[in-house]
């Protein structure tokens, strides 16, 4: 379900023009992930299903999650 490729569209309000990075999502574990977004490889992956919608949280390089 969150394996792959995903496009993240980070325009900072409904009218900019797209501003697409990718979130590739390479293997989930039961509560966390491993993969990459904005070229950088994510840390500290965590999943949440508790809420009743996919929740996730992540950290890259920059630490600026």
């Amino acid at each position: 379900m969150l394996l792959g490729t995903w496009q993240v569209d980070l325009r900072p309000a409904p009218d900019s023009a797209p501003y697409y990075k990718d979130f590739v999502v390479t293997s989930v574990q039961e509560n966390s992930f491993e993969g990459t977004f904005y070229d950088s490889t994510i840390s500290e992956a965590r999943i949440n299903k508790d809420w009743g919608k996919l929740r996730i949280a992540f950290t890259t390089a920059d630490s600026s999650g």
